[in-house]
């Protein structure tokens, strides 16, 4: 149910705030870096019901205790010092003894939906000679009686990182003084649109597979989409588009281009001893 806060009623409202810190903190280590990305709305939206004697209980004033609460987090500690910060005691598991370690990884990988990727971070080993390392199993232990936690951030849409570069080249503004190779790869870049794959170094039949018939894209695709969507929040569309325009030049230059220009202008990463060889007679 919705609640509203006597202005007042200074001693609740400071408790709240002095809790809401380790409130965030917890809720950070149990949906990693994703999860993060959530605190800024989860303080805005948490304000709103808290700060208005007659707010309306709408679902978008709830959307904070609800995250909270997903994430395992307890409210009445949060809200009224009750209990403890988390909303369920650990639970233990009684395995059979004769578990190997490979088993130990599959339960933990099991319960907390992570990929073999994410258990092998955190469990380095699980070949024969290390079926009896006890930190292994005994991380395994420890983790699989906690809530689900998330260690790896979630990937972006490929797509949305695609129309967020589109609209970061469309929104561009050349610096003062713009190097010639800059100002010629925008031009192309603004002028032809679909010359935005080169950006994700990629051809345009990559970027129509995900869209036309939703193919997944490759795994290092999503990570650079991830690593440009960090760079625009860090340091905003226009700022983070000059310093990825500067890293493409130089690593254009390294392929054996003689600047980003050329490859934008041939919409293709392929080397320029690649263009060679196609125009070579067989």
């Amino acid at each position: 149910a919705c609640f509203s806060l006597d202005k007042e009623d200074q001693f609740y409202e400071e408790a709240v705030r002095l809790r809401f810190p380790k409130v965030m903190t917890l809720y950070s280590a149990l949906t990693g870096s994703q999860g993060s990305q959530d605190l800024a709305a989860l303080y805005s939206d948490m304000h709103a019901p808290m700060h208005t004697e007659t707010s309306p209980c709408d679902p978008s004033s709830m959307r904070p205790f609800i995250a909270l609460y997903e994430a395992g987090l307890s409210l009445s500690w949060w809200l009224f010092t009750v209990g403890s910060p988390m909303r369920e005691d650990p639970h233990l598991d009684v395995w059979p003894a004769n578990m190997s370690l490979r088993d130990y990884t599959r339960s933990l990988r099991y319960k907390h939906g992570w990929s073999e990727l994410e258990s092998r971070w955190l469990i380095t080993q699980t070949h024969a000679s290390s079926q009896k390392k006890l930190a292994h199993r005994v991380i395994s232990r420890v983790m699989t009686g906690l809530p689900q936690i998330k260690l790896f951030p979630e990937m972006p849409s490929i797509l949305d990182v695609y129309k967020r570069l589109e609209e970061a080249v469309s929104s561009f503004r050349f610096p003062d003084p713009c190097e010639p190779w800059m100002q010629d790869s925008v031009i192309l870049l603004k002028t032809s649109q679909w010359r935005t794959c080169v950006l994700l170094l990629v051809r345009q039949g990559s970027v129509s597979h995900w869209h036309v018939v939703n193919q997944q894209p490759r795994r290092k695709s999503e990570r650079l989409a991830y690593v440009l969507t960090m760079l625009f929040d860090l340091y905003g569309e226009q700022k983070g588009l000059e310093y990825y325009l500067k890293v493409l030049n130089e690593e254009a230059k390294a392929q054996g281009f003689s600047s980003l220009a050329d490859v934008v202008r041939g919409a293709s990463w392929n080397t320029v001893s690649d263009h060679k060889k196609k125009d070579s007679p067989s």
